[in-house]
């Protein structure tokens, strides 16, 4: 924990153990299908011309 708070660059989520962290490779890959399931209609509701930001920065 000290070398995060010391870090230039600390995470915004520290995951602290393997079964912490697996679970969330477990939702990550479960939303990244869910995505991929509805890609299409979700790229079909985008206005043409829109400059798009990056959410958080």
């Amino acid at each position: 924990m000290i070398q995060v708070v010391n870090s230039s660059k600390p995470q915004l989520r520290l995951v602290l153990g393997a079964d912490a962290l697996d679970v969330i490779h477990a939702k990550l890959e479960a939303m990244t299908t869910e995505l991929a399931d509805w890609k299409d209609l979700s790229i079909d509701t985008a206005f043409d011309g829109v400059a798009m930001s990056a959410i958080g920065g």
